[in-house]
C-alpha cells in the first residue's frame, strides 16, 4: 500500500476518475451518516451517486481529454484541476450541511475553495489521498447502519391471531384525523398545560363523539408511535438498537403494515392526506392507493418540512372523488405539534407553553372544520381523532425528555393523546372502554367492523416507552405501565 501511494504521488498521470470520486465520496458518505433515515431509499441512492460521483468525474474527464490540445489549458491544467476538486468538494459539503438555499454561505465557501485550490495545486494528489482517508472514516461510521437496514426484519409485526384475514361486516368510510401533539382533554387542563379546552371537547360531544380519557401514545415521536399503531404491535424502538427513529419506520407508515393490508383485502380504497412530506421524505414504497403528495414534488435531499399542504381542501376533494368506494383516510395536521425540539431553539418553559397553546387553538379550528365538513358529506362514517404523542409542555425542549425524570406530569406530557371517536348511529361499543393506547386502536376498530370480539383477546399491553440517555444507563425504558401508572423500568427483550 505504501509503495502504491508513493507511486501515485510521483506519477505524472492526471487520474480524472480519482479526482471526481474523491471530490464527492466523503460528502456522499457524510450525507448518509448524518441523515440515514431521510435518505434510505434506492431511488435517492441512485440520484446521489449520479450527482456526487458521476457528475464530477464526467466534468474532470471532459476538462482533461476535451481540452488536452489547448495550450493554455495545458499550462494551467494542474491549477484548474485543483480548483475544480476543491470547489466540488466544498459545494457538496455545504449542500449536505446547509442545503441549496444558503447562497451566502455557499458563495463564501466556494470563494475560499477557489483560493485554496490555487494555493495548494502542487499538493493536489496529497489532497486526494486526504479526501479518501476522510471517506474511509465516514464509511466505517455508516456501515453498522447499512447492515442493520439490509438485515431489517418485519417479524415483530406478526399478529398473535388471524386478524390479517378479518372480514368486515360493517363497511362505513373511516376517517383517522391526527393533529400532531394534541393532548387529551383530561390532561390539558392540569399539570404544566393548565389550559381550558372544554369548548372543542363540548363541540365533539355535541357531534356525537365519544371521548376516551386517560388515552396515550405508546412512543414519543411521530414515526415510532405511528409505526406501532399501524402494526398493531409494540416494536420497543427496535428492541436494543436505542434508536429514536428505528429503521423502516417511514416504509411502515406508508403502507408496509397489516392495517393497510387489511383495508385493501376488504376492498377499501386507502387515502393518505399529509400536511408536510415528513412521513415520506425518503420516498418509501407507497402502498396507499392515493396520497396528496406526489414524489415529484419532493426534493431528493429533504428534511420533510419544506412545504405544507392544505389537508382540509385535499380531503374534501378526495371525498368528492371517492363516492363509489369504501374508503379509509389517514389525515395529518402539523398543529399543535410540540415545543422546541432542541435547547438552542427553546424560549424557555413558559414561552414554549404559550406557543403551544396558540397552536392548539389553531388546531382546534382545524378539528371543527374537518368534523363539520366530513359530517356534512359523509354522515354515517366513523371519525377518529387521535394524536401521535403529547406536546412536551413542561420541558424546556422536547429532547430533554431523554433525561430521566420522576415528575408524573412531565411523563404524561410526553404521551397524553386525545382520542375521540364518532361511531355510526351514536352507538358506542361497550368494549371500547378498554381503549387506553394507540397500539390497540385498529384492533378494536377491526373487531367492531367484523363483529368479532374474539380479536380483543390479543390486545397489546398499554405500556408507554421512552429512550433515556442521561441520569440512567442509556436504553429503552417503560415509563407508563399497562395500569396507567408512571414507572421507570428498563426494557430488555
Amino acid at each position: 500500500m505504501r509503495e502504491k501511494i508513493i507511486g501515485f504521488l510521483n506519477s505524472s498521470k492526471d487520474y480524472p476518475i480519482l479526482l471526481g470520486i474523491s471530490s464527492g465520496l466523503y460528502p456522499l458518505l457524510y450525507l448518509y451518516d448524518k441523515n440515514f433515515f431521510l435518505v434510505s431509499s434506492w431511488s435517492q441512492f441512485m440520484i446521489f451517486v449520479l450527482v456526487f460521483l458521476i457528475l464530477p468525474t464526467v466534468c474532470f474527464l471532459l476538462f482533461i481529454y476535451g481540452l488536452k490540445n489547448v495550450k493554455r489549458f495545458a499550462t494551467y491544467k494542474l491549477k484548474i484541476l485543483s480548483v475544480l476538486n476543491f470547489c466540488f468538494f466544498t459545494f457538496f459539503i455545504v449542500l449536505v450541511t446547509f442545503g441549496i438555499n444558503k447562497k451566502k454561505i455557499l458563495l463564501a465557501s466556494l470563494l475560499v475553495a477557489f483560493v485554496l485550490g490555487v494555493l495548494l495545486y502542487k499538493h493536489l494528489k496529497k489532497i486526494i489521498i486526504f479526501q479518501f482517508i476522510l471517506a474511509s472514516f465516514a464509511m466505517v461510521k455508516i456501515l453498522p447502519s447499512v447492515y442493520e437496514n439490509l438485515q431489517y426484519s418485519y417479524q415483530w409485526q406478526a399478529q398473535a391471531d388471524d386478524i390479517k384475514d378479518v372480514v368486515f361486516k360493517k363497511r362505513p368510510n373511516i376517517y383517522y384525523l391526527q393533529p400532531d401533539g394534541f393532548v387529551g382533554f383530561d390532561q390539558v387542563n392540569k399539570g404544566y398545560y393548565k389550559f381550558d379546552n372544554s369548548q372543542v371537547e363540548s363541540f365533539l360531544i355535541d357531534n356525537n363523539f365519544t371521548i376516551y380519557d386517560n388515552f396515550r401514545s405508546n412512543y414519543t415521536s411521530t414515526l415510532t408511535s405511528n409505526s406501532s399503531m399501524f402494526s398493531m404491535k409494540h416494536h420497543y424502538y427496535g428492541v436494543d438498537q436505542n434508536l429514536d427513529d428505528f429503521y423502516k419506520s417511514r416504509e411502515i407508515i406508508a403502507g408496509k403494515n397489516p392495517v393497510i393490508e387489511i383495508f385493501k383485502r376488504n376492498n377499501y380504497k386507502t387515502n393518505l392526506i399529509l400536511d408536510v412530506p415528513y412521513l415520506v421524505a425518503n420516498r418509501p414504497h407507497m402502498n396507499y392507493d392515493y396520497c396528496n403528495i406526489d414524489y415529484n414534488e419532493i426534493p431528493y435531499l429533504v428534511r420533510g418540512f419544506e412545504f405544507e399542504k392544505n389537508t382540509t381542501q385535499d380531503l374534501s376533494n378526495a371525498i368528492e372523488s371517492n363516492t363509489a368506494n369504501n374508503n379509509f383516510y389517514f389525515v395529518r395536521e402539523p398543529k399543535p405539534g410540540h415545543i422546541a425540539t432542541r435547547m438552542s431553539k427553546s424560549d424557555g418553559i413558559q414561552l414554549e407553553r404559550e406557543k403551544y397553546v396558540i397552536k392548539l387553538k389553531e388546531s382546534n379550528q382545524w378539528v371543527r372544520t374537518m368534523v363539520t365538513d366530513i359530517t356534512a358529506k359523509d354522515p354515517n362514517s366513523i371519525i377518529i381523532i387521535s394524536s401521535d404523542h403529547g406536546g412536551f409542555v413542561g420541558f424546556s425542549y422536547s429532547l430533554e425528555s431523554s433525561i430521566k425524570t420522576t415528575d408524573k406530569d412531565l411523563v404524561h406530557s410526553m404521551f397524553s393523546s386525545v382520542l375521540a371517536v364518532k361511531w355510526p348511529e351514536n352507538d358506542t361499543p361497550d368494549y371500547t372502554n378498554s381503549l387506553k393506547s394507540s397500539v390497540n386502536v385498529f384492533r378494536v376498530l377491526f373487531s367492531y367492523l367484523s363483529e368479532e370480539e374474539g380479536y380483543l383477546k390479543s390486545l397489546e399491553a398499554d405500556n408507554s416507552y421512552g429512550i433515556i440517555k442521561e441520569e440512567a444507563p442509556s436504553g429503552v425504558y417503560e415509563l407508563i405501565n399497562k395500569q396507567g401508572e408512571v414507572v421507570f423500568n428498563r426494557f430488555s427483550n
